[in-house]
């Protein structure tokens, strides 16, 4: 799956997370630091998870930012942070729904 680079999720790019929702999902965003196909950088990626099934999985869409503040700046407003877990991957900051 080849990555949408989104400037921000807020406005018109919030669209993608809402039409999540429309489904009867949950749309989170999680950020990284680090991560393999972002060397170096902060990124935050817009998750989906499945209610009825059970599974989640990264979408496409993401944005690439150089500082942490950056990319809680490129989030919609309203979310809530989630701590990581000491079971997640190392590269994983923090998740907001």
């Amino acid at each position: 799956m080849k990555n949408v680079i989104l400037q921000n999720f807020k406005g018109i790019n919030f669209y993608h997370a809402k039409r999540i929702c429309i489904k009867g999902n949950i749309a989170l965003f999680t950020i990284y630091k680090n991560p393999k196909d972002f060397a170096n950088k902060y990124v935050v990626r817009l998750w989906e998870i499945n209610r009825q099934l059970g599974n989640s999985f990264a979408t496409k869409y993401c944005v690439v930012k150089g500082t942490l503040e950056e990319c809680r700046n490129s989030l919609p407003e309203g979310l809530y942070k989630i701590d990581r877990f000491k079971s997640d991957d190392p590269v994983i900051v923090e998740i907001w729904i």
